[in-house]
């Protein structure tokens, strides 16, 4: 099952003075494999009349990221995750631009960092749309950089965003996520992060007068990263 990093998203405001930049792109190792572990957490909730299901479940799994070209600002890199390994094309900003035998529409939604500098408590906005079969789907972003530590190198970005889902009055959908990255400048990648993604779906019964709530649906995703060793 593809990982579907969705959002990524920032709401934080920081005040520093005097004010400075940096640049956030990667500049990975060719031919170096980068080893991530990650962790997930999922939570959900069945309310259906006066009753209410949960469930939980958790997971562990490591990836692989080698990547094998560089040229122009674009990297060709190797992901391999349960012995499974894709080739993707990658821009610094972390934006994936094509994957072989993959409808470009359904590519992962990675949140693409902006190309220019990043100040710190400055918020970066982006949107994306893209359609989700014969629906068209807007994902809304905000990033800042809310952190810099010159001695590590060490860059702290909050995100935060949403997406506006197909709804009605009977089928109401709602996701919203929440996280942070670390970035190390002198590694040239991200070196850990986590994230929360929420999704709502509620189902009414619409009569004469009134809307009535049959059930809703509630699903909530943890997620955390950290980069375990590069080789060589």
């Amino acid at each position: 099952m593809k990982r579907y990093i969705l959002l990524l998203f920032i709401f934080s405001v920081v005040l520093t003075f005097p004010v400075f930049s940096v640049d956030i792109k990667l500049e990975m190792k060719v031919g170096s494999t980068y080893r991530y572990s990650f962790s997930t957490d999922c939570h959900r909730d069945l309310y259906f009349a006066e009753n209410i299901e949960r469930t939980n479940s958790q997971a562990t799994d490591s990836i692989e990221i080698r990547p094998v070209a560089f040229k122009k600002g674009i990297y060709v890199i190797d992901i391999k995750t349960n012995q499974i390994v894709r080739r993707r094309f990658v821009s610094q900003s972390a934006g994936i631009i094509h994957a072989f035998c993959e409808d470009e529409s359904i590519l992962p939604l990675i949140f693409s960092l902006p190309e220019e500098s990043w100040e710190v408590g400055k918020i970066k906005k982006a949107e994306k749309k893209f359609n989700l079969g014969n629906f068209p789907i807007s994902l809304f972003w905000e990033g800042v950089l809310s952190h810099y530590d010159d001695k590590s190198r060490v860059s702290t970005i909050k995100l935060s965003g949403k997406a506006e889902l197909p709804s009605d009055k009977v089928l109401l959908r709602k996701l919203v996520a929440k996280g942070s990255l670390q970035f190390d400048h002198q590694k040239g990648t991200f070196i850990s992060g986590d994230w929360t993604v929420d999704y709502g779906l509620a189902f009414a019964n619409k009569e004469i007068a009134v809307t009535r709530t049959l059930w809703k649906w509630r699903e909530t995703w943890k997620t955390s990263f950290q980069l375990s060793d590069i080789k060589p």
